[in-house]
């Protein structure tokens, strides 16, 4: 799905990452193979820019939940000169607000956006980009129940990829969800979450 939406809009070449064998096993075992599916991934992508002299700036990273935080291994493996990273809903269980070091964090790639859909239980409720947009508050998506918290997680995908085909995500600057809710938005043109072309404004 989110291949072909990239397709429908974009002349680029895609390469799927499929980590299945180590995702799908005990979660905290996971969580300690990010680090190495990380380096594999960053190690081929330098190799591919190496071998066909192919800029580190035209390679744009997304990940949804623990792939998020893949995507910053990746970032750490290729000294944080990939263009751009987006992070979908980045797992919350196992990592820290207060150690960027193992988990996805600005200073991943040059520009990282993140979109936030179940910060409740699964997915993370800090900021980890350089612009983090949290649709319906960021925590509970319309449609889904509370007792089924991947409803939400998976949100921040389909948000992403209908971004791509819309581009009509419109978000406002702000400090904390809080200040949106009380209308303290910041002076700053309107901004579009996710979409084609990343919106580094």
């Amino acid at each position: 799905m989110l291949g072909n939406a990239y397709l429908d809009v974009r002349d680029v070449n895609i390469i799927y990452i499929d980590w299945d064998k180590w995702a799908n096993i005990f979660y905290p075992i996971s969580v300690y193979l990010l680090s190495r599916v990380g380096e594999y991934i960053g190690q081929f992508i330098n190799e591919i820019s190496a071998t066909f002299n192919y800029s580190l700036e035209n390679i744009e990273l997304v990940g949804h939940s623990l792939g998020a935080h893949i995507c910053g291994y990746v970032g750490g493996a290729t000294n944080s000169a990939i263009s751009s990273i987006t992070g979908l809903d980045p797992a919350k269980p196992g990592f820290s607000k207060y150690h960027p070091e193992s988990r996805l964090s600005p200073d991943d790639a040059q520009y990282v956006q993140v979109i936030h859909t179940a910060g409740l239980m699964v997915g993370s409720s800090y900021t980890v980009g350089d612009a983090d947009y949290i649709p319906n508050g960021g925590c509970t998506q319309p449609g889904c129940c509370l007792l089924k918290p991947i409803c939400d997680h998976d949100r921040s995908y389909l948000y992403f990829i209908e971004s791509l085909r819309s581009d009509q995500f419109i978000a406002k600057k702000c400090e904390s969800y809080d200040d949106y809710l009380a209308g303290q938005y910041k002076n700053d043109p309107q901004i579009i979450m996710g979409g084609a072309a990343v919106n580094r404004t």
